[in-house]
């Protein structure tokens, strides 16, 4: 298969070379040699050919040159055109374990405009634990690379779970610093519904708030408050299960600005995220919505306070 990057200036050093192809996962596919500082780029096994072509089933691939500060560039059109190997395996799997039949009931309940391959959630995750087993990831940009291949370019509801499940796995989780916000921001914004939203939200973001707590909170604060629904939905939801490490102050400043709102997805994050809450300081919770009567709407009110009879008679979840 040919690889063709338009755009192509100047040439690539063979150590720059060598170092991409390993960072992004494809060490394994260079060739025994490669010729250096050809105009417009690499020539794979000394081809010499100004055209993109294969040549005694080599391929002749031009590259943008790449430096410290064109390596983000480099990687993006190289991954556009040659998708990591747990891509292609993960699309593979999931159309060979699509069930049609199942397919367009799941498409149904989830009022999807993506079409679903019908891969229920016990296979996907078998699929997925055995092929991240299988292709493993060592540099965080491959890691964030391939997830967003898999979001960007899905073609299937489950494509889109692949990258979430990718994205969250425990293995991968020194990858995951503040600087992966704009990550989780992107899955949000463009997922916009609830069956990513939530799950983005409850573990990927409280995770980064548990372990960045001060710039979490000044982030969340600020999704608060934006037009997009989902990501004031996240900023709601996203100490789900906290406990009694829940700060409560944020909570509620994250609420605040939403009481108005009419959106169904927001009145009842605001009750999820006190009904969650209520389980460890019902007390707090009866009091914020005493001091918010006449702004919290009824279906806030009623999650938020669903499970208070069994908390005070001591019956726990």
């Amino acid at each position: 298969m040919i690889r063709h990057l338009n755009g192509i200036q100047g040439t690539l050093s063979i150590q720059d070379f060598h170092s991409h192809m390993k960072s992004l996962g494809l060490l394994d596919l260079l060739p025994t040699r490669i010729e250096r500082n050809f105009p417009l780029g690499v020539w794979w096994r000394g081809s010499r050919s100004p055209q993109p072509h294969l040549e005694d089933g080599a391929i002749y691939c031009p590259l943008r040159p790449t430096s410290v500060h064109g390596r983000q560039n480099f990687q993006q059109a190289f991954s556009d055109q040659m998708p990591h190997p747990l891509v292609t395996a993960l699309r593979q799997a999931l159309a060979d374990n699509g069930d049609p039949t199942k397919a367009k009931g799941m498409r149904q309940y989830m009022k999807s405009e993506m079409p679903y391959r019908g891969v229920q959630t016990p296979l996907r995750r078998r699929i997925c634990r055995d092929l991240f087993l299988r292709h493993p990831i060592e540099e965080k940009e491959v890691w964030c690379g391939v997830v967003l291949d898999l979001w960007r370019k899905a073609e299937y509801r489950e494509e889109r779970y692949a990258a979430l499940e990718l994205a969250g796995t425990k293995t991968y989780k020194p990858f995951r610093t503040l600087d992966t916000l704009p990550l989780w921001e992107e899955l949000v914004v463009t997922g916009a519904w609830w069956d990513y939203v939530d799950g983005i939200a409850s573990h990927r973001l409280c995770e980064l708030l548990e372990r960045f707590p001060t710039e979490m909170a000044r982030e969340m604060r600020s999704w608060s408050r934006v037009p997009d629904k989902w990501k004031r939905r996240s900023a709601i939801i996203c100490q789900l299960n906290r406990k009694e490490e829940t700060d409560v102050t944020l909570l509620f400043d994250c609420i605040d600005p939403n009481l108005p709102d009419p959106d169904f997805f927001i009145r009842k994050g605001i009750g999820w995220a006190l009904r969650s809450l209520a389980w460890t300081d019902l007390d707090t919770v009866e009091s914020y919505i005493a001091r918010n009567e006449g702004r919290i709407s009824p279906l806030s009110r009623r999650e938020a306070l669903k499970n208070a009879e069994k908390i005070r008679s001591g019956r726990g979840r």
